[in-house]
């Protein structure tokens, strides 16, 4: 893969950035970091107005360990638990897309809202070495079936991307309608700059 670097974000780092992380390991790709941008993760608790609160670097295998010990039948049941040890397979712990250093080439939002955050993040900052970022936004629906099918076409996307070796960016409108067409999927772009 001709990508420097390749960030997927959704909004906690549990559901769906990190089942695209494992399908683009899975197939190859190296440089890949995943990210949320909520203030802090948050998973579904006992009912809906009692989510479950976690910080940002709290290790998916202690959040797996606390869920079983507050109800394992339950979280087991909901999927909470195989996810988290999906995610203990791909990195230690969730992250928070606003803390990051790293620079990217290409940042993959999986909701509107993420996407927004993203954009605004670049708008607010200035410029310091003016290498182009681009951020694609996929509205994905936060369950685990729909992550899985957001992650195939995120790999699907790149697919295309790599087929222009390398002038992707010039061909980014083509690019973006032959997805369109083919999958049936909204694909939406803005630039920042770092």
């Amino acid at each position: 893969a001709s990508l420097q670097g390749i960030a997927l974000v959704c909004a906690s780092n549990q559901n769906r950035s990190m089942e695209c992380h494992k399908l683009l390991l899975s197939k190859g790709y190296t440089n890949l970091s995943s990210y949320g941008t909520n203030t802090r993760v948050k998973l579904p608790g006992p009912s809906i107005d009692q989510p479950l609160i976690y910080d940002f670097g709290t290790p998916y295998a202690v959040i797996a360990d606390d869920l079983r010990s507050k109800d394992v039948e339950l979280y087991t049941q909901r999927g909470l638990i195989k996810m988290l040890e999906r995610n203990m397979s791909v990195k230690l712990a969730p992250e928070r897309f606003q803390d990051s250093t790293k620079q990217f080439d290409i940042i993959v939002a999986f909701e509107e809202r993420v996407f927004d955050i993203i954009a605004e993040f670049f708008n607010e900052r200035p410029s310091v070495v003016g290498k182009p970022v681009f951020v694609f936004g996929l509205n994905v629906v936060d369950t685990p079936e729909s992550a899985v099918y957001g992650a195939i076409d995120i790999y699907n996307f790149l697919q295309l991307i790599e087929a222009t070796e390398d002038q992707w960016v010039d061909q980014l409108d083509d690019v973006i309608s032959e997805f369109q067409v083919t999958y049936g999927k909204d694909i939406f772009f803005s630039v920042g700059f770092y």
